[in-house]
């Protein structure tokens, strides 16, 4: 909603209606510094929970307000590599993140009080039309903070949590998960997941691919909506789910309405709570309120969601090949497996991902 602009104080920007600087943002913390082996260059404390810097657009890695040093490339392949923009051996510090918050205190109170108006007025309204409430989370930053907000909105007994397990999930986005169900223990969580896990699901279709993305249906709509009839006890149960779209993430999502009806079923509302919040709010809220809990973002990763994806950047990729390596190769052999039938295998092996992408 608000952009930012940097101000004197370390690590701190400012939200601001006025602001010049639109980019996504994220912030870096030392294991992804220690990741590319910036301590050879660059020294930072180890032992703080906090970010140490911020990045610009993902890739750019900025110092109050300058930018430092540029990733480059990144494939399942290859390693993105930094490029550092300055030969100094810069001194860098644990941003304080309540200060961040405590400057931009108004807004984001404004933000967060919007956001629980919406989840209850939504309830108000469906309830009475006898709706089922799920608040989805898949363990990532957008739904942590939909999860706090839902929390603060509703009573417990009034929604259900719904993890949707497709079997393709990173390792601490599982753990993540559970460290939810422990610092929300009041909270009903449930599972959805496919009959089918991927192995057979991805035998039985093929990988899943940019133009046929068969695998949302498969591991997380569908078995949504069986959860749900299991949970009411209903065939034909209606239900509004609350989810953590936001508009910043895609040209397509920058054109959704906060309440969506029949979208991805006739009998299910989607709702939108924090459409409108970017990457910057989102942060200073997350931050400040201690619900950062998933490590895949400490180590670069800007979004998590299934391990192999035909919608993943070159970035992610690069990153999380290297990390989750051990996680992903079955699947990422199914692709070149698949890659290889269709292609001459030469051709295959030199495209790697990107015929993965090219599907």
């Amino acid at each position: 909603m608000y952009g930012y602009e940097w101000t004197e104080e370390y690590g701190i920007f400012r939200l601001t209606i006025d602001a010049k600087i639109q980019k996504e943002i994220r912030p870096v913390f030392y294991e992804e510094l220690d990741f590319f082996g910036m301590d050879a260059y660059w020294d930072y404390p180890k032992d703080t929970e906090a970010p140490l810097l911020w990045a610009e657009g993902i890739r750019k890695y900025v110092m109050n307000g300058v930018c430092v040093a540029e990733a480059q490339g990144g494939s399942f392949y290859a390693k993105p590599t930094v490029k550092r923009l300055t030969e100094d051996r810069l001194q860098l510090h644990p941003v304080d993140v309540n200060r961040l918050y405590e400057i931009n205190k108004p807004l984001l109170l404004s933000l967060e009080q919007k956001a629980i108006n919406f989840i209850q007025e939504q309830h108000s309204k469906y309830q009475a039309l006898g709706y089922a409430f799920v608040c989805a989370f898949s363990g990532g930053k957008d739904s942590l903070a939909l999860l706090d907000l839902c929390a603060k909105a509703l009573a417990p007994s009034e929604f259900y949590v719904v993890f949707s397990n497709t079997g393709m999930e990173l390792s601490d986005t599982l753990k993540a998960v559970e460290l939810a169900k422990a610092h929300y223990p009041e909270l009903r969580f449930e599972e959805a997941k496919c009959h089918m896990d991927p192995n057979e699901s991805w035998d039985e279709f093929g990988p899943p691919a940019r133009r046929m993305r068969w695998c949302c249906h498969v591991h997380k709509s569908v078995p949504t909506i069986i959860k749900l009839r299991e949970l009411t006890g209903k065939i034909n149960a209606k239900d509004v789910v609350y989810d953590g779209v936001r508009a910043e993430e895609s040209a397509r999502r920058a054109k959704y309405d906060d309440v969506v009806v029949g979208a991805k079923n006739i009998s299910q509302i989607n709702c939108h709570p924090i459409l409108k919040w970017n990457t910057a709010e989102l942060y200073c809220f997350l931050l400040y309120n201690k619900i950062f809990f998933n490590a895949a973002y400490r180590v670069g990763l800007f979004r998590v969601g299934c391990m192999v994806c035909p919608m993943s950047s070159e970035w992610w990729e690069g990153i999380a090949n290297n990390v989750y390596g051990n996680e992903m190769q079955n699947l990422i052999e199914k692709v070149e497996r698949f890659a290889i039938s269709a292609k001459s295998e030469k051709e295959a092996i030199r495209m790697g991902a990107e015929v993965f992408h090219a599907l």
